[in-house]
Formats: structure tokens, C-alpha cells, sequence
């Protein structure tokens, strides 16, 4: 980023306890800033931020005043943009910078810098993927035809014992103890690790089964390998992690700020897949190349766009809207810094009070207040990133099938222990009637017997 040639004069140096004023002692501190969430931002009452705190903190340690005003971006001859905190400095407007001022190597040629307030790196901030409520991700592992076969594996080798128990010698008279009931029973046992208190006696049924045992344990080997698997991937789904995901899919839209750093990178940038994505940007700038905020945000949280910014400032976003969330990338790290005109005097003032800060903890309070404004959403973890996310841990959702299903099945118990109940007394109560009419003499043997006598 270009910056005019402008000569900055040097200021004498500070008085004791008090930080000198480039317009003169009696004057307020200028102060340049330029509104960026949640540094600087702009209310009814003036401003308020991370940044602004942090000034207040510096000004109660040093003992200085000051007034804050606001930058605008500076073009130059050459059409080249000039941030307007930088532009505010190298003219001679302001003594200090404070807000979203990031380190750069042509900045840091025309105006100094104080030490290192933090650190970033790009970041894509994208609207959450949708989660479908599966009931029975349990079945996922296996498709529906492999679960088909099983079940036709199953009744195969039911109806195997079945057919091979009517010709077993050991099972006599009639004690069968593998009935076509009772081998879908033993059937159904080896699938889910059960047992019976019987087993098969002949050769060619023990056969059956061992061979029967060892499908069942190839089975369940890999449908537990497989499960884990499964979900890890259904909590990943199709979720775009990275930069290389973003510009190998043609769905998820794009987009960055208008004259940001982050557009001066993919403009300057030569390598694939930033320069192919830089193209693809330019082909509606009107939509992918934006300057208004609000707008990016509600494009994000209509998953419209996909909006490639600094992670610091994104990493705020995703606190404030719990539909959204933030994704680190390893490329375009940056520093921020507070920004003097070059060489001057009260530099090592301002840097000795900001360790003094940062030693205290000052400065990570007041990170850890504006960076965790907006962590109101409940049943999740909403605010974290993809990349701070480290267990894979199962919802009730992820199981819950398994629990209806179990409840299912004791409904059917209970309906046919019931319907058992109902015709077990049906038949009783036939058993009786029918005993009583054995019992009961007819009226053409009452009237025989009457004539007899």
C-alpha cells in the first residue's frame, strides 16, 4: 500500500509526566482512528471499543488527554488508496493511531509503530452448516441392501437348522429342540452375541454354525470400525474448512472488503488457488467485492457468501451471530500495533506503558471482554471454530434411534403378551364350556332313563 512523501518533523521531547502535544501544550492529544469491530465503533455518545478502552488505559498510566476523530482514506495522484489513520500521521494531523492498524513493510517506511498489541491470520467466516436430525445414523455404516443381506443371512441359516434338525436322531419323541421357532431364535442370538441353553449335536448342524459364527464375527468387526468412521465424517459432512476447499467448489460464493489487505493480497498474489480465486472475485465485484459490513454479515448469515477477512475481526462476528462461525487459515498473518508519526519522542512511553499493561493483564482482560461479547448461544458450543473443536464426542441424537427401536420392539413384546394373555383365557373359558357340555346330561337320555324306571 502506497503512502505520499511526506516529511514529518520531529516534536521536542516529552515533559515529565505528560506526553508533548504536536499542536501545542495546551492542546488536547489528536488522535486518529477509523471504525472497525470490535476495535473502534461508533455510537450515539461518541466511541467505544477495544481500542478506545485500551487508549484510556494508556492515558490514566502516561497522564495525557486527548481527543479521537475520524480518518477517512486519503487517494493519492497515482489512484492509490491510503489508509486514513496512516494518511492522518504522515501529514502531520494526528500524534497517535489507534484502532485496526495492522504492521506492514510499507507503512512501517513512513510512520513507527509500538509494540505488538496482538496477532492474526486470515480467516473465512461462513454460516454453519445446517444439521440434519438423523435418528438412525446407527444404520449408517452399512447400506441398506448389505443390512438386507444380513437379515436373508439370518433366516437362511434359521431355516438351515430347521431343515437339518428333522433329520437329527438325538432329538426324540417330541422334544424338537429346534423347532422352526427356536432356530430363528438361535439364529438370531449368534447375530447379537446371545446365547441358548441348548446347541446342536449332529455334524452337519455344528457346521452350520461355525461357519454361521464367523460371518457374524467378520460382520460385526467391520460394522464397529466402520461406525466410528461414519460419524467422524457425519460431524465433518461437507463443511468448507479451508481456503483449497473454498476455490475447488462452485456452490459456496466468496467474497472479501473492498480495499481491505486481505483484497490487496489476492491481487498481489501470484500462486493457485489465490490468484484463480482473485479472478473468479472480479467477475461480479459488485457481489463478491463489498464495502458495506452489515451487508457482508447478513450475506454470511444467508450463506450467500463466504467472507474472507482477518481472523480477529471475523473471530468477533462469529461471537455476535451464533449461526455463523469463523475458520483459521495459515496464510496472510498480520500484526497490529498503534500507529505515531516517525521518530517520535514519546514512542518509548507509550511501549514501556503497554508492556506495563500487558504484564498486568490488562490487556488480555479487555481481549477477553470484547472478544466474548455476543457468547449468548445455548445447547452448544457455538462460538467455537472448526479448528478449536478436539473430540468428536455422540449426541442423544447421534443414538436415539438405537433407544427407539428398543422401545418399538417392547411395544410389539407388549401387544403379544397381551394378545397371549386374551387367548390363553379364550381358550380356557372354551376348555371349561366344553367340559361343562361333556358333563351335562342331554334331555333324550334324562327321558330315557325316566321311561326305564
Amino acid at each position: 500500500m502506497g503512502a505520499p512523501n511526506v516529511s514529518i518533523q520531529h516534536q521536542p521531547g516529552p515533559q515529565k509526566g505528560r506526553i508533548p502535544n504536536v499542536f501545542g501544550q495546551d492542546e488536547k492529544l489528536r488522535i486518529a482512528t477509523k471504525q472497525t469491530d470490535p476495535f473502534i465503533i461508533k455510537t450515539s455518545d461518541g466511541y467505544t471499543g477495544f481500542s478506545k478502552d485500551l487508549l484510556e488505559a494508556l492515558a490514566r498510566k502516561v497522564k495525557f488527554q486527548y481527543e479521537l476523530f475520524e480518518a477517512e482514506d486519503h487517494v493519492d495522484s497515482a489512484g492509490n488508496v491510503i489508509n486514513g489513520m496512516v494518511y492522518a500521521l504522515t501529514s502531520g494531523n494526528a500524534s497517535m493511531a489507534v484502532g485496526a492498524l495492522e504492521v506492514t513493510a510499507d507503512r512501517e517506511k513512513v510512520i513507527s509503530f509500538s509494540y505488538t498489541i496482538m496477532s492474526s491470520q486470515a480467516s473465512i467466516l461462513i454460516k454453519k452448516a445446517d444439521s440434519t436430525i438423523n435418528f438412525f445414523q446407527f444404520l449408517g455404516p452399512f447400506s441398506e441392501g448389505l443390512w438386507l443381506m444380513i437379515l436373508v443371512f439370518m433366516l437362511v441359516a434359521g431355516v438351515s437348522l430347521y431343515v437339518m434338525s428333522r433329520y437329527d436322531p438325538t432329538q426324540q419323541g417330541n422334544v424338537q429342540y429346534f423347532d422352526l421357532k427356536e432356530s430363528m431364535w438361535y439364529s438370531l442370538n449368534i447375530v447379537l452375541q446371545g446365547s441358548t441353553d441348548y446347541s446342536p449335536q449332529t455334524t452337519s448342524m455344528r457346521a452350520i454354525i461355525a461357519f454361521f459364527w464367523f460371518c457374524v464375527l467378520i460382520i460385526e468387526a467391520a460394522y464397529t470400525a466402520n461406525l466410528a468412521a461414519y460419524l467422524t465424517l457425519q460431524q465433518m459432512g461437507d463443511r468448507i474448512k479451508s481456503i483449497y476447499d473454498l476455490a475447488g467448489q462452485t456452490k459456496q460464493k466468496y467474497g472479501v472488503e473492498k480495499d481491505s489487505d486481505i483484497m490487496h493480497f489476492f491481487m498481489k498474489k501470484k500462486e493457485d488457488p489465490y490468484e484463480r480465486m482473485w479472478a473468479f472475485m472480479k467477475l461480479k465485484d459488485s457481489e463478491y467485492i463489498l464495502s458495506n459490513r452489515s451487508e457482508i454479515i447478513e450475506k454470511v448469515k444467508s450463506g450467500k457468501l463466504a467472507f474472507i477477512s482477518d481472523g480477529v475481526t471475523n473471530g468477533y462476528y462469529a461471537n455476535q451471530h451464533c449461526g455463523i462461525e469463523s475458520i483459521d487459515q495459515n496464510f496472510q498473518s498480520k500484526d497490529y500495533s498503534l500507529g505515531f508519526p516517525r521518530g517520535a519522542p514519546y514512542l518509548d512511553d507509550i511501549n514501556k506503558a503497554l508492556l506495563e499493561l500487558k504484564e498486568g493483564g490488562v490487556l488480555d482482560g479487555l481481549k477477553d471482554r470484547w472478544w466474548a461479547v455476543g457468547r449468548n448461544c445455548t445447547g452448544e458450543d457455538d462460538t467455537l471454530s472448526v479448528g478449536e473443536k478436539t473430540t468428536a464426542e455422540l449426541e442423544l441424537t447421534n443414538m436415539i434411534g438405537v433407544f427407539i427401536v428398543l422401545a418399538t420392539f417392547i411395544g410389539i413384546a407388549i401387544v403379544f403378551d397381551i394378545g397371549e394373555r386374551i387367548y390363553r383365557k379364550y381358550k380356557e373359558k372354551k376348555k371349561k364350556q366344553n367340559n361343562v357340555e361333556l358333563n351335562t346330561p342331554s334331555d333324550t337320555n334324562t327321558l330315557d332313563n325316566h321311561f326305564l324306571k
